[in-house]
């Protein structure tokens, strides 16, 4: 019996992880938290979280491989973050999902430039059918794409950030451990969110936030910072020592199917035949696109 999936698990158990956050984040920034101070508190507790898992990190000197989980830090966080969300605040969502689903071409390309991947028909025809059962779901045969040049441009240069993220993390040293490099990008990446945060004059103060929040807001919070942004940054770095980032990053294909079921359940949202068909596609598209992994 065939055992090489399992590699994969990794990267599939945080796509579903990911799916989720949005559905949550929703409720938390609804409740009265602004964007910023959810990504702080996000990368904060993670942070906290893995100095207790990993109480010694790789030494601190100034070298390239500090520049590198620098750049990856900001790449892959604070600089995402505040590009996807400022991009949600000029142009719809529909427009921000489309793009961003670009992530894994963008970030194969980066990879082949670097020479650390070799392009295959198969690659390029399995992300095609994957990108557009992404369309089917996000669309959900409502064909509405109101072009916004400023908020579409940023959520393309968004996009340009995870795929910066993800190649340097490809070309980091093997003896920086996956944990150490996790530690060090939240990190780095709660210092450079922090200036966002203070500048931020619609955001209220975070007593004043966090006191007003109900139970299910908490745990909620717990959830995005210690699952799904320490243990799923650490899972989603191991895949890429594991498979590659082309072939991890494919698997953000499926965060508009786990976002759809989570909205079907928790707002009641309909399940319509193109949910169903884009699921298909992206599924079929996972299988051809990684396929050449498997001989």
């Amino acid at each position: 019996m065939n055992y090489k999936f399992l590699k994969y698990i990794p990267a599939l158990i945080v796509s579903i992880i990911w799916g989720t956050t949005f559905v949550i984040s929703k409720s938390i920034l609804e409740a009265g938290v602004s964007p910023f101070q959810l990504i702080f508190c996000r990368f904060l507790m993670a942070y906290i979280a893995l100095c207790i898992i990993c109480p010694k990190p790789y030494k601190m000197e100034f070298s390239k491989t500090e520049l590198k989980m620098f750049l990856i830090a900001l790449s892959g966080g604070s600089l995402y973050f505040f590009l996807e969300y400022s991009a949600l605040r000029l142009t719809g969502a529909t427009n921000v999902s489309l793009i961003c689903a670009t992530v894994p071409i963008f970030s194969a390309l980066g990879c082949i430039i670097l020479g650390t991947m070799k392009l295959t028909k198969k690659f390029v025809l399995g992300s095609l059918i994957a990108l557009a059962g992404v369309a089917c779901v996000v669309f959900n045969g409502v064909f509405v794409l109101k072009l916004s040049p400023l908020g579409d441009f940023i959520a393309f240069l968004s996009v340009i950030s995870w795929s910066i993220y993800s190649v340097l993390l490809t070309i980091m040293p093997k003896e920086v451990t996956e944990l150490q490099t996790t530690r060090r990008l939240f990190f780095y990446g709660t210092i450079t969110i922090l200036p966002l945060l203070l500048f931020d004059n619609d955001a209220p103060s975070l007593a004043k936030t966090w006191e007003n929040l109900e139970w299910a807001h908490i745990v909620g919070a717990l959830y995005l910072g210690l699952i799904a942004s320490g243990a799923s940054l650490w899972l989603w770095n191991l895949s890429f020592n594991k498979v590659g980032a082309a072939n991890t990053n494919n698997f953000l294909y499926l965060l508009p199917i786990i976002s759809a079921v989570a909205a079907a359940i928790f707002f009641t949202n309909e399940i319509t035949i193109w949910v169903v068909a884009g699921t298909l596609l992206i599924f079929i598209g996972l299988i051809i696109a990684n396929n050449k992994q498997n001989k």
